[in-house]
């Protein structure tokens, strides 16, 4: 009788399990490492912040009415104006405007762009955790510049 030896070594079956683990465990630590950094979050948050001050501007251009972002300091949301959808920023920020339409004793101010594209200008700053981000809005030309 002729014993056989069997190879030493893992099967097919075996290392799919593996990587399918594997991936499975990556795919869930991704966000919450990313999610939990203070410079994503003010990243996130002031790109968005950008994108809707420029939406705000377009909008202006291509209706050819005045058109407002207003911005809730305390409830770190802003909206557009004709839009219902407020928008919610991550609530361990901290939001400092500088524009020229405020409400509510500062706690709430809007940028306002005109058809021609130009606006009332203006500064936002995003804080968190020491670090802090800039939103430059020109007033001659309506556009917004992040300053990281």
């Amino acid at each position: 009788m002729i014993a056989r030896r069997r190879a030493a070594g893992f099967t097919l079956l075996e290392l799919l399990v593996v990587l399918v683990l594997m991936a499975f465990m990556t795919g869930l630590a991704i966000p919450l490492i990313s999610s939990g950094t203070p410079g994503a979050q003010i990243k996130a948050a002031s790109r968005e912040l950008l994108a809707g001050l420029r939406q705000a501007r377009e909008q202006a251009i291509v209706t050819r009415q005045p058109t407002a972002l207003t911005i809730d300091v305390d409830d770190r949301k802003f909206q557009i104006s004709r839009h219902k959808t407020a928008f919610q920023l991550p609530g361990k920020l901290q939001i400092g405007l500088f524009v020229a339409e405020v409400e509510d004793n500062g706690k709430r101010g809007s940028f306002i762009f005109y058809p021609d594209g130009s606006s009332t200008g203006g500064k936002v700053t995003v804080t968190l955790d020491g670090q802090t981000n800039r939103i430059d809005v020109d007033w001659l030309t309506g556009v917004a510049r992040l300053q990281e």
